[in-house]
């Protein structure tokens, strides 16, 4: 007796059919979720990013702030001419590089798509207080070799001091904006995504209820016509 290949139904194929559709929902439902969480992260992702980018340069422009300030400093109790000029030369490099921060900084601020007004508002506030700082010590230096040590002193304490703190407080102000501004995007992206989420859930969920009684219904149909 030759043994027979057991071959499927027509019967069996139907059935078959209604199982790999239901398998394929389940991946494209899985696929889905996997997009969404991909979406998700990749936001994530994409604002720490230029936040950190904002951060480390206004950290650059409170750094070169400190060089130019000691740099002051050690031109003005400086007696040495060849120190004057080296200390002079520090205060240029400083000013350079915190006007290619803040000029990288407005840039960014132009391309980005995740500021608000306020902190655009804040950033042109820094970059004036700057200007007007920078104004006030170049003159400062003009006038060092006419001032006396009373002058001098009086000089940096009444006009020179009050700017650089000025300074300070829209850098800080700045920065605060930023963190404010992150935590507040940060929580945009988790809600969208916690509704995106919920959404699928639901409607995953109530067209796989769907599937399974169109299932049952199949296989008690076929069951009842084999009786």
């Amino acid at each position: 007796m030759e043994n027979e290949t057991p071959k499927f139904t027509k019967k069996e194929f139907s059935q078959l059919k209604y199982f790999i559709y239901f398998a394929l929902f389940i991946l494209i439902f899985q696929t889905f979720q996997y997009l969404t969480t991909k979406r998700t992260t990749r936001k994530y992702q994409d604002l720490f990013s230029k936040v950190t980018e904002i951060v480390i340069l206004t950290n650059s422009v409170a750094h070169e702030n400190s060089n130019i300030h000691r740099s002051l400093l050690n031109i003005t109790f400086s007696s040495d001419k060849l120190d004057v000029q080296r200390f002079r030369k520090m205060l240029e490099v400083a000013e350079d590089k915190t006007e290619e921060s803040l000029g990288l900084i407005e840039k960014k601020i132009a391309s980005y798509d995740i500021y608000r007004y306020e902190k655009t508002k804040l950033f042109v506030e820094l970059k004036f207080a700057e200007q007007k700082y920078k104004t006030c010590y170049r003159k400062y230096l003009d006038l060092l070799k006419t001032f006396t040590e009373e002058q001098s002193l009086q000089y940096r304490r009444n006009k020179i001091r009050p700017l650089l703190e000025s300074f300070q407080r829209d850098q800080h102000a700045f920065m605060i904006k930023i963190f404010t501004d992150q935590q507040i995007l940060t929580e945009e992206i988790a809600i969208n995504a916690g509704d995106t989420g919920i959404t699928l859930l639901i409607t995953g969920n109530f067209i796989l209820v769907l599937v399974i009684i169109f299932l049952i219904y199949i296989l008690f149909s076929e069951r009842k016509k084999l009786v």
